[in-house]
């Protein structure tokens, strides 16, 4: 017994704690030497070096599991930490994604009122085949396997999409079109044909965002998208589906990307002609004064990202609180006076009636003036 300590001993000349020696104990990873009649436990002082193991391992990760096996056979560190440095790896990676997706997140709150910063573009028509489900959002993965499956040949992409029937929060039950964009050299398989249905698609113009992580997220980021069109006054289209496209889907949450499309309005403004690369925005309806006339459609771009610009492009560019920004239609095409009828609200992004605006008119501000 002289060359035993007692447990408290033992944790004392540890840096720990008695409650932590038994719990070693008591999941068979750091036995005691002895344990006398009275149920004390004693330690030899070389066990120290076996406890400064336990907890190198356990900061790197090491289940209790891993670490029973090894104590047990004194196993090959060496293959273990080459175990845990991919672990701990993958573990960084993921954490610097997070951390780039909270500032993004920040930076929009900042600037827009969203975690989102949505583009406005105008689609073309495009060729869908689809499958009609009735369920519950959590199932669609589900369903464009289902769909996978339906198909001979795939051709290169097979990318898929959900179109929504209604523009509700529906989660436990909603109606949907499950569907392929349609490629060449698709085909289905025979006992699919009259399952598997083709239209074409034209949702026209729409507001979009791109997710990039798990998709068990997406709708919050849809409802995040009907926030940004609430703030900033942009019409949401009734007689047009919401629709979802799953860009790139990966094991790695980091490499997965998905669109979420909202079809809007496009009736407000009419791209004519003009002065700004032969083009013009006009009025396609009567504005009043202190209306806003547009809604911007920028992304803002690095120093790098704008000398690589072509010149065609690098005219439609503004500077704002030192921040380079690319515009995009119809707002690059707005042209230049020194007596405008519209004027910049910078910070919530819109131009905004000087005067009452009439149906017809060319829409123009003086971007000079009012870049800060």
């Amino acid at each position: 017994m002289k060359s035993l300590i007692t447990a408290g001993e033992f944790a004392k000349l540890a840096s720990t704690t008695k409650r932590t020696i038994h719990y070693y104990d008591e999941k068979n990873i750091l036995k005691p030497a002895k344990v006398n009649s009275e149920n004390y436990r004693f330690y030899h002082e070389a066990q120290i070096l076996d406890y400064q193991r336990i907890l190198l391992l356990s900061t790197l990760g090491v289940s209790l599991g891993e670490m029973k096996k090894y104590m047990k056979m004194k196993g090959n560190l060496s293959k273990l930490f080459d175990e845990k440095k991919d672990l701990i790896e993958k573990k960084i990676h993921l954490l610097n994604f997070n951390l780039k997706n909270l500032i993004e997140f920040q930076k929009n709150l900042k600037k827009n009122g969203t975690m989102i910063n949505p583009e406005i573009k105008i689609l073309p028509e495009f060729g869908v085949y689809f499958i009609e489900k009735e369920g519950p959002y959590a199932k669609i993965a589900q369903y464009c396997e289902q769909l996978w499956n339906m198909f001979e040949k795939r051709g290169k992409n097979f990318t898929t999409l959900s179109i929504f029937e209604g523009q509700e929060y529906r989660p436990k039950k909603c109606k949907m079109k499950i569907g392929v964009l349609a490629k060449k050299g698709m085909r289905i398989k025979k006992e699919f044909k009259n399952l598997v249905k083709y239209m074409d698609f034209d949702p026209g113009k729409v507001i979009s965002y791109t997710y990039n992580g798990p998709g068990n997220q997406l709708s919050l980021f849809w409802k995040e998208l009907e926030k940004y069109c609430a703030i900033k006054n942009i019409k949401i289209r009734k007689d047009m589906s919401d629709f979802e496209i799953y860009r790139i889907v990966n094991d790695d949450i980091t490499r997965q990307f998905f669109e979420i499309y909202i079809p809007i309005e496009m009736n407000d403004l009419i791209i004519g002609k003009g002065k700004l690369a032969g083009k013009g925005v006009y009025a396609n309806r009567d504005f009043k004064k202190g209306e806003i006339v547009s809604s911007y459609n920028i992304r803002p771009i690095s120093k790098k990202e704008y000398q690589e610009l072509p010149k065609s492009e690098k005219i439609f560019t503004h500077i704002h609180w030192g921040q380079i920004y690319l515009y995009g239609e119809p707002d690059r095409f707005v042209n230049h006076l020194k007596n405008p009828n519209t004027y910049q609200d910078l910070k919530n992004q819109c131009d905004i009636a000087k005067r009452n605006i009439r149906k017809g008119e060319m829409i123009t501000c003086n971007a000079n003036k009012d870049d800060v």
